[in-house]
């Protein structure tokens, strides 16, 4: 119909039965073309990755990799457990000599940046990165028992 301005409607039946008329007007050509042949969807969805620096977060070490691999070391932040890749060379180094032993009592100071990946609508599980540790406070030991009686 937009090839052909001097027509204003277009009507179809099914042959043979003449009370199936449809009939289509001019402005409403552009909404049936569209229907029939949509627009291209984006085919990736957008990818949004919002980065936040918290300084100063308290973590009990749960499971770590002491041989000094950074990735994958788990904490406590309370009730929640938080997987996180230590990015401090300093404290790595620590752990590997042995200076630093951690046990579950033990209290770190970080600061520790959360990534938070949405990709169209959806929101992944947010990963943590420990960029310094600040502060490590060696927790309560339990004595040995000397069991020789």
């Amino acid at each position: 119909m937009d090839e052909q301005p001097s027509v204003s409607n277009v009507r179809t039946y099914i042959e043979g039965e003449e009370k199936s008329e449809v009939k289509v007007e001019r402005q409403d050509a552009s909404v049936i073309r569209e229907f029939v042949n949509p627009s291209p969807v984006p085919t990736s969805p957008e990818e949004t990755i919002k980065e936040t620096l918290h300084p100063s977060v308290y973590l009990n070490p749960k499971r770590g990799a002491f041989d000094g691999d950074a990735k994958d070391w788990s904490f406590r932040q309370g009730d929640q457990i938080i997987v996180a890749t230590i990015r401090d060379k300093d404290f790595l180094k620590r752990c590997m000599s042995g200076e630093y032993r951690l046990n579950y009592s033990d209290l770190l100071t970080v600061d520790l940046l959360e990534r938070q990946r949405v990709i169209g609508t959806l929101v992944s599980k947010p990963t943590y990165e420990i960029v310094k540790v600040t502060n490590y406070v060696v927790g309560a030991r339990q004595d040995k028992l000397d069991l020789d009686v």
